[in-house]
């Protein structure tokens, strides 16, 4: 998008993460796309789409060519997260890495597995889907909390039952 978003909508993109303080926290935010182990194929993909080169080619296809790239390379990555059963484990051993490295707080995406876990001195936060459950994360004064919107206000946010806690 080159300058695009930053320039017209005042948006900033931080591909690495994002380090924050608040209240005294060290907080950092990071999509966490292509932390598990097994993403070889998509950290590959990711390389390959996001080099200048690539991003040079794709400025000059005409946009009814280019929007259905874009959206074929978005399912193929939701294809594999979705055969992945939503196993978000080394997202929590990625972010419990990062807690012992010294950041009080880990937000990370992509999964969508809302996951609220103390760790150490520290907490590892994802605040899920929102279009698929509505749940949001907040952190006020440094301390994390899971919400879901449940069309009126935000309520702390209790997972679902576990399949085989159903009658």
């Amino acid at each position: 998008m080159g300058s695009f978003l930053r320039e017209e909508a005042g948006v900033a993109l931080h591909e690495e993460g994002l380090l924050l303080l608040q209240a005294g926290r060290r907080i950092f935010l990071c999509h966490g796309d292509g932390l598990m182990a097994g993403d070889h194929l998509y950290r590959l993909m990711k390389r390959v789409l996001r080099h200048p080169a690539a991003i040079a080619g794709y400025r000059l296809l005409h946009p009814d060519l280019g929007i259905p790239f874009a959206l074929f390379c978005s399912h193929l990555s939701r294809e594999s997260a979705r055969d992945k059963h939503h196993d978000d484990t080394d997202y929590r051993a990625w972010a419990c890495r990062q807690i012992d490295a010294g950041h009080d707080l880990v937000v990370l995406g992509h999964s969508h597995v809302p996951a609220l876990l103390p760790h150490g001195g520290g907490w590892y936060v994802n605040a899920g889907a929102w279009m698929e459950g509505f749940t949001y994360a907040m952190i006020e004064a440094g301390v994390p909390s899971l919400r879901q919107w449940d069309g009126r206000e935000g309520r702390p946010y209790e997972p679902p039952p576990a399949p085989n806690d159903q009658a």
